[in-house]
């Protein structure tokens, strides 16, 4: 029994991670800074995006950095007050496509039966030799309907493309860059065409480790159900 408890503690505390990524959404990325962190906490922001990125998204992706600087205890403030200048931009690289066949499982309503059977009782008492009028008599028996759990090929066109972000800061006073952040995406999950999705997650990736220097690439994981999205 005791051996079996400790085991029982041992999933609880060592395996709880491993069971998330089981039952959980997990997304996965590279985080690499440069530089260290040596001037004040007041910043400010500047979008460098491609052209295609309209206003709007520019905005929101601002507002979603914003959100993981003051967390990280930055203060946004006016330009003419910042220490640092920060320059938010991303890069997207080339598009692949894959089409493949995959197969789903979809719940389908199977409609109930309804079976109707008729008895000829005038045929069944004279083969017991007994007389009687034509009568018959008519049963039914209804089925009702379920949804049934179908497993059928599905056709899948899949595009993806990397990201790579980057995060820079700048002193203001003399326009030295200070630390620079890069994170890009595991090549295996780029998905591109939810971005405002995943952006959110690329940042929380790199929270922990702005403005000090990671000495090299970081693999970083990300649950999908983080407290944290609930920032943005």
């Amino acid at each position: 029994m005791m051996a079996v408890a400790l085991m029982a503690i041992s999933v609880a505390f060592v395996g709880c991670g491993m069971f998330h990524d089981l039952f959980e959404e997990t997304y996965h990325c590279t985080v690499n800074t440069v530089g260290n962190q040596d001037t004040g906490m007041k910043y400010f922001v500047e979008t460098n995006f491609p052209e295609d990125v309209n206003k709007l998204v520019t905005r929101e992706y601002k507002k979603d950095l914003d959100a993981v600087m003051e967390n990280s205890g930055y203060v946004n403030v006016d330009e003419d007050e910042a220490d640092m200048r920060v320059v938010y931009s991303f890069n997207l690289g080339e598009v692949v496509v894959r089409d493949y066949m995959k197969t789903v499982t979809t719940s389908e309503w199977q409609p109930g039966t309804r079976t109707t059977t008729i008895t000829d009782v005038n045929s069944k008492s004279q083969e017991r030799g007994k007389g009687s009028d034509n009568t018959q008599v008519v049963s039914t028996q209804t089925t009702q309907g379920k949804y049934v759990n179908r497993e059928k090929l599905v056709n899948v066109h899949e595009e993806k493309q990397a990201v790579t972000i980057t995060i820079e800061a700048y002193d203001v006073k003399d326009n030295e860059l200070i630390w620079a952040t890069t994170i890009t995406d595991n090549p295996d999950a780029a998905i591109t065409k939810n971005l405002r999705r995943y952006m959110p997650i690329y940042l929380l990736s790199a929270m922990p480790h702005l403005g000090s220097d990671t000495k090299g690439d970081l693999d970083c994981s990300i649950y999908m159900d983080d407290e944290r999205l609930k920032w943005f």
